[in-house]
């Protein structure tokens, strides 16, 4: 027992300074923590939306980190420019070292600012299609599409993307601000088919099919106009071409709006439909080839 007084009797006191900024460093933490829990719980209740909340829990949380770090830095190093210094340091440091991450973490910043894409966007961004699941510093996450997989459909593959690729490549948005896109299907018809009798049944079937997203989609531009998205009519149409090359022939063509992720929904209907029409059609011969 006497040996063991000795040794504690031994060990240098913890001087009284050294106790209270640990004691400070402590409070700060707990306190910055119960904003963040409180900010969170406040917004969770009073929205439904699930890009408000995860944007306000992502904000907070690197707040809190930062905020944190910060606060308890001052009370360890004496005086702000050294703070400031030592920052400026490891910021250097950081930009040779860690040049790929810090291109990660101001391609978040990026995304925020030019609102290029937010959580359940449909997106491309080079040779990777999805919808956004995830949104961090370093790395967006897609629920890829397309691929080996057709019709826009999802591979069941997580594609973590880093949030660099937005300096260097184009970003296209499927949903952002006129969430509708173009799609179409063609026909081919022997010669001797009626293409004005096929026209008009394609017509009357776009028209059948899209009757609930003509409204949305009229209702969704009238809030885009000012960002110059053109769009000059919302109804189905049917173009014609001929075939001169053999066989020959005619293609008619329908082009109407859909929803991006109902594309192969919508188009399978559509040709279910044509199909069935065609075929009682005594007049309209299709070309399979």
């Amino acid at each position: 027992m006497e040996n063991w007084t000795d040794w504690f009797a031994s060990l240098p006191a913890i001087e009284s300074d050294y106790l209270s900024r640990g004691l400070r460093s402590l409070m700060i933490i707990i306190v910055l923590w119960g904003f963040y829990r409180l900010i969170n719980r406040v917004v969770t209740q009073r929205t439904t939306d699930v890009n408000t909340r995860y944007s306000w829990k992502t904000g907070t949380r690197y707040t809190f980190v930062l905020l944190s770090a910060f606060l308890v830095g001052r009370l360890w190093v004496q005086g702000l420019s050294t703070i400031f210094t030592v920052l400026g340091l490891i910021s250097a440091a950081l930009t040779v070292t860690q040049k790929e991450a810090l291109m990660n973490l101001t391609g978040w910043g990026v995304i925020f600012w030019r609102n290029l894409f937010v959580l359940g966007d449909r997106i491309q961004i080079g040779v990777h299609q999805g919808d956004v699941v995830g949104m961090g510093p370093f790395y967006f996450t897609l629920m890829e599409i397309g691929n080996w997989v057709s019709g826009d459909q999802s591979t069941g593959r997580i594609v973590n993307v880093p949030n660099s690729l937005v300096w260097t490549t184009p970003v296209a948005n499927y949903t952002l601000d006129f969430p509708f896109i173009w799609n179409e299907i063609s026909f081919n018809l022997t010669p001797e088919s009626d293409w004005e009798q096929a026209r008009n049944i394609l017509k009357e079937i776009g028209n059948k099919h899209t009757i609930d997203v003509n409204p949305k989609a009229q209702s969704a531009w009238k809030h885009t106009k000012e960002k110059n998205i053109i769009v000059t009519t919302f109804t189905p149409i049917v173009y014609m071409r001929h075939r001169s090359e053999k066989p020959s022939g005619y293609v008619v063509i329908l082009r109407y709006l859909c929803e991006p992720k109902k594309r192969r929904d919508r188009e399978q209907a559509i040709i279910d439909d044509v199909l069935k029409t065609f075929q009682i059609s005594q007049n309209i011969n299709i070309r399979w080839e």
